[in-house]
């Protein structure tokens, strides 16, 4: 008998060590296990990244990192970026203020977070037509921080299995505060943090909740979150007051314009033409880019075609190739393909929403003068809305 009670408590001990032992163990390993062959592929890559991103600045980068936090850190870029506010043509009030309001609090983050008084507002958020570089300013305002830029995908804190896109999102600041000063990046955020409703899942309102909660814990830090969208209107009011600051981000004009050819053209022979600075009267950022791109392959078409080049190309050292002047009529040519920015309806709603909006800097009053500048310009580049509503 009593062997059997020996027998019996012996099996019992064991059971509870072993079920003990297993629960620390998966406790310690459940991160892993909910990682695909993929995450662990990304997670790889993020300790690379930050191994890179420790020298370019020069500071050393925390080791404690989460399986979570490396899934974000996958998506940051060891490349140094090429975005600076030289590169962001126009905008001269804009980046003034940014200047003022958040590249100094972060490079002097010391001085400026000690104090109520002097901590700079916890968010930005930039606001305008699609293409207007938005993204582009958002990068220059790290670059010229000298901060780490973590960007908030979507598509990255989505996750399949319950609570993980919380602790995804988390991991975004808790990254952010171990690599702080840094700026929190979200891009096209009515995407993720559009108005409440009661029609929207749990999973949805969760996530916008959490969010709405990290940005209140990261307030008094030396962290900046800049979002972008091209929909302000539909974005959370609770989301709008933690974004204190926001910028209109609108289609460039004319000396903006001018600046932003110049750098696509600084390497050519010749910088573009003058006359391509008022015919491209309603071009974003992004369509000037594209007509450079476009003008560029007429040339390309041309040299094809010319066997003479070709056959210089073959003796010539590939790198130090000279290549000939984009023409005027290449030019025109690249014009003619790219869509202009001429919704006559959408820019004379957005003239008078963002003029009524306290909360959007450096937009005019609208005056009979501007919207009819803003309906005439439309039907001089042949958009059918303008002369009706002319």
């Amino acid at each position: 008998m009593d062997e059997q009670i020996k027998r019996a408590l012996i099996s019992v001990v064991t059971f509870v060590l072993c079920s003990l032992v297993s629960v620390l163990l998966m406790d310690h390993a459940s991160d892993s296990l909910l990682m695909s062959a993929e995450d662990r592929q990304g997670v790889e890559h993020a300790r690379h990244v930050l191994a890179q991103l420790e020298q370019r600045w020069g500071r050393a980068v925390p080791a404690d990192l989460d399986a979570h936090e490396l899934q974000i850190a996958a998506s940051m870029t060891a490349a140094p970026d090429a975005a600076s506010f030289a590169s962001v043509g126009g905008l001269a009030t804009v980046k003034r203020e940014l200047q003022l309001h958040v590249i100094v609090p972060l490079r002097r983050h010391r001085v400026f977070y000690a104090s109520p008084a002097l901590r700079p507002p916890p968010g930005v958020l930039l606001e305008g037509p699609p293409g207007t570089g938005k993204t582009m300013l958002a990068r220059a305002l790290a670059t010229e921080s000298n901060v780490p830029f973590v960007p908030l995908l979507l598509s990255t804190v989505e996750n399949k299995y319950v609570g993980e896109s919380q602790k995804l999102l988390r991991a975004v600041f808790s990254l952010a505060t171990k690599l702080s000063p840094a700026i929190v990046f979200v891009d096209e955020i009515d995407g993720m943090m559009r108005q409440r409703s009661p029609l929207d899942s749990a999973h949805d309102y969760g996530l916008k909740t959490t969010f709405l909660q990290l940005l209140d814990q990261v307030r008094e830090l030396p962290i900046i979150t800049v979002a972008a969208t091209n929909c302000a209107a539909l974005l959370d009011p609770a989301l709008r007051r933690r974004l204190p600051r926001a910028y209109r981000i609108d289609l460039p004009d004319a000396p903006g314009r001018r600046q932003i050819l110049d750098g696509l053209t600084r390497d050519e022979r010749r910088n573009a033409p003058a006359w391509l600075t008022e015919a491209t009267g309603g071009f974003s950022g992004s369509a000037l880019s594209e007509l450079y791109h476009r003008a560029s392959a007429a040339r390309n078409e041309a040299l094809a075609a010319d066997s003479a080049f070709l056959d210089g190309i073959e003796s010539a050292d590939e790198l130090h190739i000279s290549l000939p002047a984009i023409t005027d009529a290449q030019w025109e040519q690249a014009l003619a393909a790219v869509p202009r920015f001429h919704n006559v309806v959408v820019q004379f709603l957005q003239l008078w929403r963002d003029a009524a909006n306290p909360r959007i800097r450096h937009v005019q009053q609208p005056t009979a003068l501007s919207c009819r500048r803003v309906v005439s310009g439309c039907a001089r580049r042949g958009c059918i809305n303008a002369v009706w509503v002319i």
